[in-house]
């Protein structure tokens, strides 16, 4: 069955860029390059953690298989990669940046490997405005 329910944004100039759902999460990009992880398919609406990932609009979030790592891109030409502490919940402090990169062209997607938790060599790839797609 479907369910709706609205996000609260803290600030009323702020618009959601792009949402991406995993399992029983939900991260919400916005306007001001900040990226939301809530627990929102269960239908709550708390604050959840709340991620000062780019300087400029958020345009593409993707969660590895796991739900322990979300990658964000922005229209400043970053990509982050933020991952849960080992045996973390969901508060804000359990979550830190472990890879970035950045680019000269604002970036329009990202994609997070789906192993990206289990591999040595993790990958998350790019593209960029320009046309570009890194890895």
């Amino acid at each position: 069955m479907l369910q709706y329910c609205r996000f609260p944004l803290p600030a009323p100039d702020e618009a959601v860029t792009c949402v991406a759902p995993h399992d029983d999460a939900v991260a919400v990009g916005s306007s001001t390059g900040t990226l939301r992880l809530l627990d929102g398919l269960e239908g709550s609406t708390g604050s959840g953690v709340e991620i000062r990932a780019h300087g400029a609009a958020v345009r593409g979030i993707s969660w590895d298989a796991s739900g322990h790592f979300v990658a964000s891109c922005a229209d400043d030409g970053t990509c982050g990669v933020h991952g849960r502490r080992a045996g973390a919940s969901t508060d804000a402090g359990e979550w830190e940046a472990v890879d970035a990169q950045h680019h000269a062209t604002p970036l329009r997607c990202v994609a997070l490997d789906p192993r990206y938790a289990s591999r040595r060599e993790r990958v998350f790839m790019t593209g960029a405005s320009s046309g570009d797609v890194s890895r």
